[in-house]
């Protein structure tokens, strides 16, 4: 198998095998620029630019968000009761921890954090940026905040 083949292969399994979204058509798209998103802090500390989230959208089960740790600090050790994430590491490097685990993050790394895991971020030098998938969709009422 060539690379051009194993591209197709990846693509074919990621595309959607039906439309779940309520009243929308196959060509109905929505580009969102991060710069144009206002930011705000969420329970654990980081900032996010929400790009995609069903309070703004006509979609149902999953939030997309950037999170930004300024370098040095750390988010709040805490869990998500029902949300399953995905973190991206976008760009910077540092630690996580995961219930009692720690490990290096760094660009191009993904993580998985099942629902009911605690976890924080540690940014080193000059932070970290996250892509930050969760599904269901990113509640502040899903965060509970871990005394450690």
């Amino acid at each position: 198998m060539n690379l051009s083949d194993i591209k197709n292969s990846l693509l074919s399994s990621f595309m959607p095998k039906k439309n779940n979204v309520k009243g929308s058509q196959p060509n109905n798209f929505t580009v969102k620029n991060r710069d144009k998103v206002t930011p705000y802090p969420t329970k654990d500390g980081s900032i996010v630019w929400e790009l995609y989230h069903p309070n703004h959208l006509q979609m149902t089960d999953v939030s997309i968000a950037e999170a930004y740790v300024e370098g040095g600090t750390e988010t709040k050790p805490h869990v998500h009761h029902a949300a399953q994430e995905i973190y991206y590491i976008i760009d910077g490097e540092g630690t996580m921890m995961l219930n009692n685990r720690r490990i290096d993050i760094r660009t191009g790394d993904a993580v998985l954090i099942p629902s009911g895991t605690s976890h924080k971020v540690k940014a080193g030098g000059y932070g970290v940026r996250i892509l930050c998938v969760s599904t269901p969709p990113y509640m502040h009422e899903d965060t509970g905040l871990v005394n450690v």
